[in-house]
């Protein structure tokens, strides 16, 4: 009787390469899990920003919680949502809410819990009015941030300004000159329009300084005060003073 034939084996290879697969299918399918349990717990309800606390400005908060909102949607890499607390992209949010909202000068954004993120903001005082083809209120900074909303202003023209933009700069010097002619013609500037680097402010009743955006506060002030002190200025009504050329005042009175 035959002796029956020995078994014949894998090459070491084959055995080999069965192995790299088996071990390399595991390590795959434990990188599923570990995302797919990523996944999961990011997306639990306890770490999960479901509620926006916006503090600091009532009037705007409906427009800062929407642009928070906007911020918080989509994930990384598609596994980790941007709503998951511990990841919140707070750089985001805040870029977010001050491009999207105009009124908002700064923002401050925490996490209170979980699931609410408290954003704190702060609003944007208007410190006059710009008029061209719309009036809108602009900040100490020249930042055209909102229409209008019909209070009495100073009101400034000559340019034309857009929402969002800061389109003057330089505009705090502007109104200290400004200022520095109501003090010495002891009256009010009604108004002021630019003329790229000419300014012309008209002061009460309905006369005219007119000045370079340039021009140094002390030198304005002694200028202006001098015209105001003579005599001619209390004895006629003031049309215009000139004041834009080096080193010369120029007055002229309405007959």
């Amino acid at each position: 009787m035959p002796e029956p034939r020995p078994k014949k084996r894998k090459p070491l290879t084959d055995r080999r390469t069965h192995t790299l697969y088996l071990r390399s299918g595991a390590v795959l399918a434990l990188i599923v899990i570990g995302i797919g349990g990523i996944a999961y717990i990011t997306r639990l309800p306890a770490v999960t920003v479901s509620r926006v606390d916006v503090r600091g400005a009532p009037e705007l908060t409906e427009s800062v919680r929407g642009a928070v909102t906007t911020a918080l949607e989509g994930s990384y890499a598609f596994i980790i949502p941007k709503r998951f607390a511990y990841t919140l992209p707070e750089g985001d949010v805040r870029a977010a809410v001050l491009t999207a909202v105009p009124g908002v000068a700064d923002v401050a954004v925490s996490r209170s819990s979980g699931s609410e993120v408290v954003v704190q903001v702060v609003e944007r005082e208007p410190r006059a009015r710009w008029c061209e083809a719309q009036c809108v209120l602009i900040d100490a900074h020249g930042y055209a941030f909102r229409p209008d909303d019909g209070v009495t202003r100073r009101t400034y023209s000559g340019r034309e300004p857009v929402l969002g933009e800061r389109f003057i700069e330089n505009f705090l010097d502007l109104e200290r000159l400004v200022t520095t002619i109501e003090g010495a013609a002891s009256t009010t500037v009604q108004a002021v329009r630019v003329d790229g680097t000419d300014v012309y402010a008209t002061v009460t009743p309905n006369g005219e300084v007119r000045f370079l955006l340039t021009a140094d506060a002390a030198t304005l002030h002694a200028a202006v005060s001098a015209v105001r002190m003579s005599r001619a200025y209390a004895h006629a009504p003031l049309e215009y003073i000139e004041l834009r050329f080096a080193n010369k005042v120029l007055a002229k009175f309405r007959e």
